[in-house]
């Protein structure tokens, strides 16, 4: 909202302001973005925030951003979906790199000249990874303090129901949906073990009782 309230009164009068005016303007609706798109958990509950956030992706592929999805000639595509089609495993000895680049660029240009680049990319990403899931994890044990028992804390529908939209909103990032089943399996398995062991671990002693 904030990034829209500063944009859009001034887009009249963006041919007529200096380069570094209009290069300021930008880098704070990137900036208002991005705290929105961070700092809010999305969720089934707010749909609205969710079309936003692939929007959000869609337009940062258009500027070059983050990368394109691969075209849909490539072979590799059906890796993708589930179920994984029935392939006999190869034999073949190739030389490295084979095949064409698959990430590609708004600019034109594509990743990756070696592996070692690469693991630098996935290191990065990792490293952002653990960070969301640190703050996941912070939201489950604060979902703790709204279960009354230990029993509570396992809803096999709910949990069924986050991994399920998770592979079926996969091909929408084009995301595999192997990859999205097994990660989200174990994100809400290892949350549940979490969770138990939060209750657990509070005593009597430990609990604050709101007085009204």
């Amino acid at each position: 909202m904030l990034a829209l309230l500063i944009v859009l009164p001034l887009a009249p009068f963006s041919m007529n302001m200096h380069r570094w005016l209009n290069g300021i303007i930008l880098i704070i609706f990137i900036l208002s973005i991005l705290y929105a798109y961070l700092a809010f958990p999305f969720s089934q509950e707010t749909p609205l925030k969710v079309y936003f956030a692939r929007s959000f992706l869609v337009a940062l592929q258009i500027i070059g951003l983050v990368v394109a999805a691969p075209r849909s000639s490539d072979p590799s595509e059906k890796c993708y979906f589930n179920p994984l089609p029935s392939i006999p495993s190869s034999t073949a000895n190739r030389s490295v790199p084979w095949g064409e680049p698959t990430i590609h660029f708004a600019n034109g240009t594509t990743c990756c000249s070696s592996l070692d680049e690469i693991r630098v990319q996935l290191d990065t990403i990792d490293a952002q990874l653990l960070q969301l899931l640190s703050t996941r994890a912070s939201y489950v044990r604060e979902a703790t303090r709204f279960k009354a028992t230990v029993v509570d804390v396992k809803v096999p529908s709910r949990n069924e129901q986050v991994i399920q939209g998770a592979v079926d909103d996969a091909p929408s990032v084009h995301l595999p949906q192997i990859v999205a089943k097994s990660v989200y399996e174990g994100i809400i398995n290892s949350s549940v073990i979490f969770e138990e062991c939060v209750f657990n671990t509070y005593a009597g002693n430990h609990l604050n009782t709101q007085r009204v």
